[in-house]
C-alpha cells in the first residue's frame, strides 16, 4: 500500500511537469541548487523527469554534476533503489536511460556511479522481481555485444562483473540468457 501511495505521489509530479513548464523548472532548479543533505527524492524526481521531451540532457546534467561534488552517494543510491523500488519498476526505462548515460561518460567517477546504478537496482529487485533483473542483465550484456568497445563496452562488463561479485546467487538465473546472449 505504501508503495502504491509513493508511485501515485511521483506520478502526479510528473503529469503536472508535463503541464506546466516552470512547476518542471522549479524542481529541477531545487534539486540542482541543493548541495547538501539529498534525498532519494531527488534522485527519483530526475528519473522521472528524464523521459519530458527536451529535458534528458539538462537531467543527465544535473545527475554529473551531483555525482562530480560527492552529493549523489552509493548510500543514497542504495536507499532509494531500496525504499522506492516500485517508483522505479514504474520508470524503468528512465532509470535504465540515465544508467546508460552515465556509463557512457569519460570521467571515471560519473560512469563508475552508472555501474552502481545498475548493481543496485538489480539488488533491489532480489525478491520476486526477476523480470527487472533480466532486463537490467540483457540491457548490459547487449552493450557488451554491440558496444564496439571503448566506454560503453567496458562500463557494461564492469557493471555485470561487479553484480556477478555482489550478488552471484541471484544472478545464476540468468546464466543461460547470458551464456546465448554472448554466443549471439
Amino acid at each position: 500500500e505504501t508503495k502504491d501511495v509513493q508511485c501515485i505521489i511521483l506520478e502526479n509530479i510528473y503529469l503536472q511537469s508535463l503541464i506546466n513548464k516552470p512547476f518542471c523548472d522549479a524542481w529541477l532548479k531545487c534539486i540542482e541548487a541543493s548541495v547538501e543533505d539529498p534525498k532519494p527524492l531527488d534522485l527519483l524526481i530526475l528519473v522521472c523527469f528524464e523521459g519530458i521531451h527536451g529535458k534528458r540532457k539538462n537531467i543527465e546534467n544535473v545527475f554529473k554534476n551531483k555525482i562530480r561534488h560527492g552529493v549523489f552517494t552509493v548510500q543514497l543510491l542504495r536507499q532509494t533503489c531500496g525504499d522506492f523500488n516500485s517508483v522505479i519498476k514504474k520508470y524503468f526505462t528512465d532509470f535504465i536511460t540515465i544508467c546508460d548515460a552515465l556509463l557512457r561518460s569519460s570521467e571515471s567517477n560519473i560512469s563508475h556511479f552508472g555501474m552502481l546504478m545498475y548493481r543496485e537496482a538489480f539488488a533491489s529487485f532480489s525478491v520476486g522481481h526477476t523480470y527487472y533483473q533480466q532486463e537490467i542483465i540483457g540491457d548490459l550484456v547487449s552493450k557488451v555485444g554491440t558496444g564496439g568497445g571503448g566506454l560503453i563496452t567496458d562500463g557494461a562488463l564492469r557493471s555485470l562483473e561487479n553484480i556477478a561479485d555482489n550478488h552471484s546467487k541471484e544472478l545464476v538465473v540468468f546464466i543461460t540468457m547470458i551464456t546465448a546472449m554472448m554466443d549471439f
